[in-house]
């Protein structure tokens, strides 16, 4: 028997006609369709219904109803259009979502923390302390330390980010002091006893 060459099957090309026409009406319909004032990528009435997004802060979550100004690209100016906003579920009338300290621009851009949760880790300290961090004075000096925003215990001394933090120990060493007794049962972490 003899191969018959056959063209592309109909059931392929209605697929196609039809996936084209969604892709047509999701650009020039719906939240990407013309009438877009500040030309950021989403039309004026979406910009003004607005969507709703989930926050995550340490002591619960939140639904919050978030629109954007049609004839700003960039609604709360912290270096993100509000279509990348959209695209990230944040809130493009607050440069700080979570509040957290940290701008929904910094957690994507700089330091690809999530701009929904307030505590990545989950160690009870908001993100913006663990990247900016604090002050550890031992025996006069004063020494700036930061800890790891991705784990609870950044040293791994049973002493958490959040415990360090409230002593004012150094989250990134397990003797603080170094008096050969980690933090987490040391007396007095910053002298040495």
């Amino acid at each position: 028997m003899k191969a018959v060459k056959m063209s592309t099957p109909a059931w392929i090309t209605i697929v196609l006609v039809v996936a084209f026409v969604i892709i047509l009406s999701m650009v020039f319909g719906g939240f990407f369709r013309a009438g877009d004032s500040d030309k950021d990528g989403i039309y004026d009435d979406g910009e003004t219904q607005g969507y709703d997004i989930i926050v995550h802060y340490i002591n619960g979550t939140e639904t919050i109803h978030v629109s954007s100004n049609p004839n700003k690209k960039d609604t709360d100016d912290d270096g993100l259009n509000d279509f990348v906003e959209l695209l990230n579920s944040t809130n493009p009338m607050d440069p700080d979502t979570d509040d957290d300290g940290l701008t929904d621009y910094e957690e994507i851009v700089t330091y690809g923390t999530n701009p929904l949760y307030q505590d990545q880790d989950d160690d009870k300290l908001k993100d913006g302390i663990e990247v900016n961090g604090w002050d550890v004075t031992l025996r006069g000096t004063t020494t700036h330390v930061t800890s790891n925003v991705s784990k609870r215990d950044s040293d791994f001394d049973f002493f958490t980010d959040l415990q360090e933090y409230n002593a004012r120990t150094d989250p990134n060493k397990k003797d603080t002091d170094g008096d050969n007794v980690w933090d987490s049962t040391d007396i007095d972490p910053l002298w040495n006893i």
